[in-house]
């Protein structure tokens, strides 16, 4: 399992995709914004290694 997970609350909770490091989420985040025009609203979560969830409540913004 990836360690984050990114997602797009614009408009609802999007699955943007899930990367390993905070690089490859700030890319995913770059090439999300430029697909939509800059609609949207990019956080990203960390996966909570003991129960292999990922803790959408503790969501961070996504600053790239």
């Amino acid at each position: 399992m990836k360690k984050y997970k990114v997602y797009d609350l614009y408009e609802g909770k999007d699955v943007v995709g899930y990367a390993d490091t905070l690089n490859e989420v700030k890319r995913l985040a770059r090439e999300w914004f430029r697909d939509t025009d800059g609609e949207c609203c990019m956080v990203y979560a960390e996966l909570n290694p003991k129960t292999k969830k990922y803790r959408f409540s503790q969501y961070k913004p996504v600053k790239f």
